[in-house]
């Protein structure tokens, strides 16, 4: 990931600013959260009379996505090294920790929720 999706008179999106590891499917649902929140904030700047390539507007854009994308890449990483480890105990532990998953709806939920916001 970029250290900031902004520079002078630049707003990244999507993979430009993000690169995801397909396994969870989520590269595609944070880039359209980055194309939706790059459009509120133009709107906005729009509606104020301010320049659109502003620093400060587009910065509050990436205060929006930065934090969200960084830690959505940290959660896909951590998935990705689970389900990559082939030692025995490990694979055990994660059969176990998903059959418990699988039993309670209240945390797919939450899960499912948390993926999509």
């Amino acid at each position: 990931m970029v250290d900031s999706l902004v520079a002078e008179r630049v707003a990244l999106v999507g993979d430009s600013g993000h690169v995801m590891h397909p396994l969870a499917g989520q590269g595609l649902n944070m880039g359209l959260e980055d194309v939706q929140s790059l459009v509120s904030v133009l709107e906005q700047a729009a509606q104020a009379g301010q320049d659109l390539g502003a620093p400060q507007v587009l910065n509050s854009y990436n205060k929006q996505r930065y934090a969200r994308n960084l830690a959505m890449q940290g959660v896909v990483d951590k998935i990705w090294h689970v389900f990559g480890a082939r030692a025995a105990p490990l694979v055990a532990m994660r059969s176990l920790a998903m059959s418990g998953l699988d039993g309670f709806e209240a945390a797919k939920k939450m899960l499912l929720k948390g993926m999509m916001a």
